[in-house]
């Protein structure tokens, strides 16, 4: 999917419903004739604790062009908090990949999908808990919880190379 913003309609079944597509990161980019009027189409609704984020890509905010496609945008989002699903589809346009739409900040994310099998590094999710000392993992606990705080994204920082 290109960092440029596009408009179209995002599909359910039969609802069609204008939307606006911009990225997170804002950047120069503007819109193309050939981005113009594609159509986002929803293909299934899957719940959400069942994509490892190892699959999700670059991401987008989803935006309501119009009055009705904001109740429209709206209501979709509802739904899929109370269910805990996200939504599953596909840009109409030859060799796109998957994306995942789900509710955020009060409004809908559009999540590229890596369509690559995740190939876990060995050791991952091969040991049990019962193989590590419990006083290890308090310990860990510790720490964790007295270096604890809400995100705050003022304090990001890019470092210096060594």
């Amino acid at each position: 999917m290109s960092d440029a913003e596009w408009k179209g309609f995002l599909r359910l079944s039969l609802v069609f419903c204008p939307i606006r597509v911009s990225p997170v990161i804002k950047q120069s980019a503007t819109p193309t004739a050939a981005m113009q009027d594609q159509i986002l189409e929803i293909e299934q609704f899957v719940p959400r604790n069942q994509i490892d984020q190892t699959y999700l890509g670059t991401a987008h905010y989803l935006h309501p062009e119009g009055d009705q496609a904001a109740d429209t945008l709206f209501a979709l989002q509802i739904a899929m908090l109370r269910s805990g699903r996200g939504a599953l589809g596909h840009i109409k346009v030859a060799g796109t990949d998957p994306v995942l739409i789900e509710p955020h900040e009060g409004g809908l994310l559009l999540s590229a999908l890596n369509v690559d099998e995740v190939r876990y590094p060995s050791g991952f999710r091969q040991q049990s808990q019962d193989a590590l000392p419990r006083e290890m993992v308090e310990i860990a606990e510790e720490i964790i919880g007295r270096r604890s705080s809400d995100f705050d994204p003022r304090r990001l920082r890019r470092q210096d190379a060594l």
